[in-house]
């Protein structure tokens, strides 16, 4: 698995177990790069398929989670905004 998507998976990790020293800017640009809201240096759909990893992996423990999906709302809101 490439660097990258460790350090993804770290980050998960590491908010799921409320980790002090958390960098929140990095999670969330992470968060917004997982799911296509923007696309860094590569794709993450790129990373993905040049790896033989399936891009829904990552994306489904961030679903499946209410800690990691309330996030992924907040950056949804931050890039996309809010009709509310």
């Amino acid at each position: 698995m490439p660097e990258s998507l460790i350090d993804c998976a770290d980050l998960l990790r590491g908010r799921l177990r409320n980790q002090r020293g958390l960098d929140l800017e990095e999670y969330t640009m992470t968060l917004g790069w997982i799911f296509g809201y923007w696309q860094g240096a590569l794709p993450y759909t790129y990373v993905c398929a040049v790896s033989g990893v399936d891009p829904e992996t990552l994306q489904d423990v961030i679903l499946n989670n209410a800690r990691l999906k309330a996030d992924l709302n907040e950056v949804r809101r931050m890039c996309c905004g809010s009709l509310l």
